[in-house]
């Protein structure tokens, strides 16, 4: 029955179609840098985060991602920088990407407009292997491995009460594998707007609603809702709701002035409830300021 699984999951993503191929993340607020190259430099700190994410826990041949990312404000600039690095696979498909990000911020009197620009290398391959002994088919053996170019654009505007994004992390389509009747699918063009408001309930407590909706040509729009309640700009708990019928909960500490841990736990419905217990994902993140004599004030986006 695994081999099964996971040979569903291979041959879905072996026909001619468009969907959403980008890795998912239910802590994205953490990790705005893997979808948005303008947010790079935005903490006006180095800043750098690693994550882990276990989706659909026991379905064999699930989604496994992993993330890491740096950024930092170039200094007497207005000019950023980043580097954007994952590894996702799901059952025979395994993708790399490696992007090198650079943000230009234009200050206004209450807040900046930062327009991004990433480049990289985007690798994308099958292990026909992992299909098992018992399967056989031709046009389905060995392993493949292709590397396309990848761009990608975003805009980001930031002031002390609210953020709003846009971003096209794929702006180049390119045919990955062409093997008789079997065909993989392209990297599409992902469109992602992000929004989140910054409300101050009490002097220990802050109250932040968020929003990200992903849009992809011939696939359902996805929407991210998101609720996140700040006690005394170290701890943070957060629910959101996925419209792909997930409810996340969610806890990031910020331990110190340098470190962060998160951790998110996400409740599937309906038909993948019946083989999943939920989707698990961690994070850790460093930042670090080079200029002693800069005071940074707490960051909430």
């Amino acid at each position: 029955m695994k081999r099964l699984l996971v040979f569903a999951f291979g041959f879905l993503l072996l026909v001619p179609a468009k969907a959403q191929q980008d890795p998912m993340f239910s802590q994205y607020l953490y990790n705005m840098l893997a979808i948005n190259p303008a947010y790079a430099g935005s903490r006006g700190q180095l800043s750098s985060a690693l994550f882990y994410r276990n989706q659909w826990t026991g379905f064999d041949g699930a989604p496994i991602t992993v993330n890491g990312s740096v950024h930092a404000p170039i200094r007497n600039t207005n000019a950023s920088w980043g580097v954007n690095l994952f590894n996702d696979r799901i059952g025979v498909q395994n993708q790399n990407l490696i992007n090198l990000n650079y943000a230009y911020r234009i200050i206004g009197s209450k807040g900046s407009l930062s327009l991004g620009l990433s480049g990289g290398l985007y690798q994308f391959g099958y292990d026909y292997n992992k299909l098992g002994d018992g399967f056989y088919d031709p046009a389905l053996q060995g392993s493949d491995s292709y590397t396309l170019f990848n761009a990608g654009f975003g805009a980001y505007y930031q002031s002390s009460r609210m953020a709003l994004g846009i971003s096209v992390p794929h702006m180049f389509n390119g045919q990955l594998i062409n093997q008789g009747a079997y065909q993989a699918v392209n990297p599409a063009n992902h469109i992602y707007l992000t929004g989140s408001y910054l409300i101050v309930v009490s002097d220990d407590y802050r109250f932040k609603p968020s929003a990200m909706v992903k849009m992809v040509r011939n696939a359902p729009v996805q929407m991210d809702l998101n609720a996140t309640l700040i006690y005394k700009n170290m701890l943070h708990l957060g629910v959101s709701y996925r419209t792909i019928n997930e409810v996340s909960l969610m806890a990031q500490v910020q331990a110190n002035k340098h470190w962060w841990v998160g951790y998110a736990y996400d409740i599937p419905f309906g038909v993948v409830s019946d083989v999943s217990t939920g989707s698990h994902e961690l994070f850790i993140g460093f930042e670090f300021s080079f200029d002693k004599s800069k005071i940074l004030s707490p960051r909430y986006f």
